[in-house]
């Protein structure tokens, strides 16, 4: 079920209507618990009005609102059908292959772009761009600020966006191979950030940088992404050897089996704190510890990677994946 916004007459407010839609369960295996709760899966595609089927970004907004990005314009879903935006019908997305998405606490949505950053509030687009203050116009990702504005990446550099002020940017000087996989702020407001190579901590103020720890060695040499754990000083990362928990001095191989072995495509860690791992050409894992349960999807979506997540203030988990959007 998605709850899609409507107002109800005029000036009462927002309310919720839902609408049901038909499904199918997903094949659930549990490692480690009994009765494994049963999800049910629905998926949309072009043919049911997407952009594209490679989805690249999602957000719900505090309005109910699912914005999904693609690398043919942003959709806006209700839960019924999808109004799509692009170069063609909005003219501030000059180039609308988006690859991020955020919401701040003002409720302002950020659109990173191939071109520019874009902001949606009040119905209506603003891009800012180089001459605004952005080091670089390609906007790689979005991560919203608990004390307002957003954190993004820009080409290779990474700074704060507050108060309509660019922070001071930092070029962290990645290898040619290597790519920034995740970026999450953390409680203490310090931005927690995943390359290919290393693992890293700009301040809040992004006034200081600091590496906690290089990949590299017999352990395995690349990062795919990496959450804190609950523990604190404890951190989850994907490698390209599997998933693996610890501290920078001492890192061990955790989870079911397929986790173990298989470079880590994806990692998510959900509102009541639970872990979504996926492995290369693998299964989507839910759990944390000893704990965990297979969500096979494979067999009636077969998503051949999967690239975003988003839960709904309902609890639905949805995912965006090389093969359209999945519910």
């Amino acid at each position: 079920m998605f709850c899609r916004p409507f107002h109800r007459g005029l000036g009462l407010g927002l309310i919720m209507a839902c609408s049901i839609t038909p499904s199918f369960a997903a094949g659930v295996e549990a490692l480690g618990q009994n009765s494994p709760p049963l999800y049910r899966v629905r998926r949309w595609m072009t043919e049911q009005g997407l952009p594209q089927n490679r989805i690249s970004s999602l957000k719900q907004t505090h309005d109910g609102y699912l914005w999904i990005g693609t690398w043919a314009g942003i959709a806006r879903f209700d839960g019924v059908r999808f109004t799509v935006f692009d170069k063609y019908n909005t003219p501030e997305l000059v180039d609308d292959a988006v690859n991020a998405l955020a919401e701040d606490s003002d409720g302002t949505l950020w659109i990173g772009t191939a071109d520019g950053l874009v902001s949606y509030r009040d119905h209506r687009f603003h891009r800012l761009t180089k001459a605004d203050g952005l080091p670089e116009s390609k906007i790689w990702r979005l991560s919203a600020s608990q004390s307002g504005g957003v954190w993004l990446q820009a080409g290779s550099q990474v700074l704060r966006l507050q108060g309509g002020r660019f922070s001071r940017p930092w070029n962290l000087q990645l290898p040619y191979w290597a790519v920034i996989n995740s970026m999450n702020e953390q409680a203490d407001g310090c931005l927690k950030i995943v390359t290919s190579s290393a693992w890293l901590t700009l301040s809040p103020g992004a006034l200081d940088l600091r590496t906690n720890f290089l990949a590299g060695g017999s352990a395995f040499n690349r990062l795919s992404g990496g959450l804190p754990d609950k523990q604190p000083g404890h951190f989850w990362l994907g490698t390209d050897q599997g998933l693996r928990y610890g501290q920078p001095e001492s890192w061990q191989a955790s989870g079911p089996e397929e986790l173990l072995t298989h470079p880590v495509e994806f990692m998510h860690r959900d509102r009541s704190g639970t872990l979504w791992v996926k492995a290369k050409s693998g299964a989507l894992y839910q759990g944390d510890h000893a704990r965990w349960m297979r969500i096979d999807l494979e067999d009636s979506i077969a998503p051949s990677s999967m690239l975003c997540m988003e839960e709904d203030r309902e609890g639905n988990f949805w995912l965006g994946t090389a093969q359209g959007l999945v519910q």
